[in-house]
């Protein structure tokens, strides 16, 4: 049953589905997910091979501030790039 209000359609299934605790549209979600898999895996690929870009790029001058931070101790310091190098 659908109703027609001022601000649109108003379906009284789905309403009733939500206060049932389910979701009207998880089958049609399903589908889209399945239908653009590929598509999210290559772009989150992409995304990925940005982030270890730049996380390579900016290595070298992340590490220069922990080597040259006289704030902390050699050994802060050390412990730090193990830290580092271990992530």
């Amino acid at each position: 049953m659908v109703f027609v209000s001022v601000n649109g359609q108003f379906d009284v299934t789905d309403e009733l589905m939500r206060l049932a605790g389910q979701d009207p549209y998880r089958f049609a979600k399903a589908q889209f997910l399945a239908g653009t898999r590929d598509l999210r895996v290559r772009l989150a690929a992409r995304a990925h091979a940005e982030d270890v870009r730049r996380s390579i790029a900016n290595l070298p001058a992340r590490l220069a501030v922990v080597a040259c931070d006289d704030q902390r101790s050699v050994a802060e310091r050390r412990a730090i790039l193990e830290a580092l190098r271990a992530d």
